[in-house]
């Protein structure tokens, strides 16, 4: 199963930024979703991470509960949306009016 078909069932996803564009990618969609509490910014913070959610059955449940109602109303499935912000994006970029990467409002970015 690819991140987003995980995620659109619901499964939880802990992430690692690091050097391989598939863990900055799931970890991306992590963070667009508002779930920047499963992305570890190294392998230490990864097994706490995933230790933590272990020890929490019942909260892993409402996670995957929070996890498929964010996915589904989240940008990955507003396709017209995501085209336009993408445009934007890439149109602020092309003008100079947006520096890479300002549009990212997190806590944590990879």
């Amino acid at each position: 199963m690819t991140s987003l078909e995980c995620l659109s069932v619901g499964t939880p996803i802990v992430s690692c930024c690091d050097n391989f564009d598939a863990h900055r990618a799931t970890s991306a969609m992590m963070i667009r979703m508002g779930m920047q509490e499963l992305v570890a910014g190294d392998e230490h913070e990864y097994v706490e991470i995933a230790a933590e959610l272990l020890q929490n059955l019942s909260g892993l449940r409402e996670l995957r509960t929070q996890i498929r109602h964010g996915f589904h109303n989240s940008p990955f499935t507003d396709i017209s949306g995501l085209v336009r912000e993408l445009e934007a994006t890439m149109t602020g970029w092309a003008t100079g009016r947006l520096a890479p990467f300002t549009m990212l409002e997190t806590r944590r970015t990879c």
